[in-house]
Order: C-alpha cells, then sequence, then structure tokens
C-alpha cells in the first residue's frame, strides 16, 4: 500500500472516521480512537483543545516540562476540567500509562503495530489466496477439459454402444427366423428322406436279397437260386425269376462274399420264397442243418446262407442299428415289414415302430 493514498498516521488504515483528531504541528490526522487512553469521550472535547492538540510523534520532540501547562485554561470560579480532559499526550499518569507513553514516544502504539501486522498477514493471506486460486482454476480447466474428453469418449461409447444393441437385436430377429426356418427345412428333409425311403423300399418290393454265398469266377446265379428254391421246396417257376446279380458292398471292408439280389415277378412270387426259406430253417433239426453252402453242393466247411428282403440303404443301416440296440435292452424281436422297422420285447408286449434314429435314440426300455 503506498504512503501518498493513507489518512491516517495511527494505524495506516484508509477508513474514515468523524472522530478524528488534527496535529497542531505536523499536521497529520489520527483516530481518536487509536491516541486516547482515558474515559473521555470525543464529544467532550473542547476546541480550543483540539486546535492546540499535538500528536505523540512531535510532542516526543519537545523539551520535557511540567504539567502546569495545561491544554484548557480554568475559569474562576469552574472546576479544573484537567481530571476529565485529556493532555496533550492524553495518558500521563499512573505506571500503565507512562509505559504506553514512553511507547507512543517511539513513534509506534501496540494497536499500531497489530494494524501492521494484521496487514502483512492479511497481504500475504489475499496474495496466497490469489496464487492458491490461480492454481486451482488451472488446475480446474485442465480438469474441466478431461471431463470433458470423458465425456465426449463416453458419448461416443453410448452411440456405439447404442448401434450394437440395435445391430444386436437384428442379429437376434434374424437368429430367431433362421432357426425357425431350419426347423421347419429340416423337418421337411427328414419327411422328404422318409419318403425316398419308402419309394425306394417299395421299388425292392419284389426283391430278395441272398447273402453269404461264396463267390466263384464263371458262376451261373441262376442255377444258384434255382438250387436254393428247390432246396427249401417253393412252388417258385423259373420265369418267374426277372433278375438275378450280385451288388456292391456297403462297406467294402467286410470280409463277407457280395449278396446276390433276385428280382420276381410280383411281391407275391418275393414273399413265398422268403416264407419257404424260413419253414425250411424253422424245420431244420439242428442250427447246423439250416440253409447252408452243402446244400448248393459247394465243398469244404458248411457256412449258413441267409435269405432276407431287398432293403434300402437307409433302412438296413436303420435294421442294423435297431439289433444292435435290442441286445442293449433285452429285446427279442426286430423285423421289418412294409419298408418299416419294428420292435418287441416279448411275445406280448406292445410292439414299437422305429421311424428313424432319432426315436431309436430316445428309446430307453
Amino acid at each position: 500500500m503506498q504512503a501518498s493514498k493513507l489518512k491516517f498516521e495511527c494505524c495506516r488504515r484508509q477508513q474514515s472516521s468523524t472522530e478524528s483528531i488534527l496535529c497542531a504541528v505536523c499536521k497529520k490526522k489520527y483516530h481518536f480512537a487509536c491516541v486516547n487512553n482515558t474515559d473521555i469521550t470525543f464529544s467532550e472535547l473542547t476546541e480550543e483543545y483540539k486546535v492546540s492538540w499535538q500528536c505523540p510523534v512531535c510532542q516526543s520532540r519537545q523539551p520535557r516540562s511540567d504539567n502546569s501547562n495545561t491544554p484548557v485554561r480554568v475559569s474562576s470560579g469552574q472546576e479544573p476540567r484537567s481530571s476529565r480532559e485529556p493532555s496533550q499526550s492524553i495518558n500521563i499518569i499512573g505506571k500503565k500509562d507512562i509505559f504506553q507513553r514512553d511507547k507512543v514516544s517511539q513513534g509506534f502504539t501496540l494497536e499500531d503495530i497489530r494494524s501492521i501486522v494484521r496487514e502483512e498477514i492479511g497481504t500475504a493471506l489475499c496474495n496466497s489466496n490469489q496464487k492458491l486460486t490461480e492454481k486451482i482454476n488451472a488446475n480446474s480447466k485442465e480438469l474441466h477439459e478431461e471431463l470433458q474428453t470423458v465425456r465426449d469418449s463416453m458419448h461416443f461409447m453410448q452411440q456405439k454402444y447404442e448401434e450394437l444393441c440395435k445391430e444386436l437385436s437384428l442379429k437376434t430377429d434374424k437368429i430367431r427366423s433362421l432357426d425357425l426356418e431350419n426347423k421347419t427345412l429340416k423337418q421337411a428333409v427328414n419327411d422328404l428322406t422318409s419318403r425316398l425311403s419308402q419309394q425306394e423300399q417299395y421299388s425292392r418290393a419284389s426283391n430278395a436279397e441272398i447273402q453269404c454265398v461264396p463267390e466263384h469266377k464263371g458262376e451261373n446265379l441262376y442255377t444258384v437260386i434255382k438250387q436254393i428254391i428247390s432246396t427249401v421246396d417253393s412252388n417258385i417257376n423259373e420265369k418267374d425269376i426277372h433278375l438275378c446279380t450280385r451288388i456292391a458292398k456297403l462297406h467294402k471292408d467286410n470280409p463277407r462274399p457280395r449278396s446276390i439280389l433276385v428280382r420276381f415277378s410280383s411281391p407275391r412270387m418275393r414273399d413265398e420264397f422268403l416264407a419257404a426259406a424260413i419253414t425250411f430253417n424253422r424245420k431244420a433239426p439242428t442250427i447246423g442243418d439250416r440253409l447252408n453252402t452243402s446244400h448248393l453242393g459247394i465243398a469244404g466247411d458248411k457256412k449258413p446262407i441267409y435269405v432276407v428282403k431287398h432293403l434300402s440303404p437307409t433302412i438296413k443301416a436303420l435294421h442294423a442299428a435297431d439289433r444292435k440296440k435290442a441286445k442293449e435292452l433285452n429285446y427279442k424281436f426286430v423285423w421289418v415289414k412294409g419298408g418299416q422297422v419294428y420292435m418287441r420285447k416279448t411275445p406280448d408286449s406292445e410292439y414299437k415302430f422305429i421311424r428313424n434314429s432319432d426315436v431309436l435314440a430316445k428309446l430307453t426300455q
């Protein structure tokens, strides 16, 4: 704070006050409250006292004198005001007053020192607060920028999240639609497969398959079939045999010989041939006497020969799986009728229609 702006010399403050007094020597202004150490109020001072009053600094420069030179004259018939009004130094009686006067004689009062200390502390606090405020503002600005960047990033992530949610919803709906369509198509494929298998089986309605007949180079299959017909005592004529040939193996690594396919003139002829073969095997006294290679005039060990229906690959695979499952679940009967596979656990139990492998997989008892 610049000295040219100071208005009061007592406390170095600029605040205005109506209770101020002017030094008659140096013409400097003081607060009456700062230099008054008595119980006398400002309103009790006389004009003569105010005009002749000297500040403590100017008074300290003058030679010491007694107390007879009072600032207020006592008129006749009046009580002296020295007991009511302050002297030039305001406070000259008592040890405490002398100590205070010595303080004043040095140019500063305790209140001056307190005021200066307060002002310096206030200035330091103000500067510290200003620096702290500037630092906080700078940090706040930086923090605000970082927060704005975070907000922008969060807004961007929110947009991406909404886009992903929307896209996920569309994909989910599409997956549901495709799943439903897949189930429909799967059902349609199963139906078509079943129909195709039935058609294939119907096309084999007049066919019989003879298994485990040894293969020989230059063999005559018609002769072999006629020998089997004669052995099982069937009434089928040679003209009822339309086709006789060997068919490819389902599995090439199977050591068994290729089966012989026989096509008869009608399904009835085929069924008569199968029935005659079944009857022959049932009447055989032992298992070794059932239809075998010796009945065909083939020398060597007897090897069984099987006469069965000519099944489509699908029905044949399902029939094989059924026989395997029947062993696991102790089913005694597995047969094919009308191109369909059936199973029965006991002669008195209800039969089970095995439509496909899914039905077989669910079979537990």
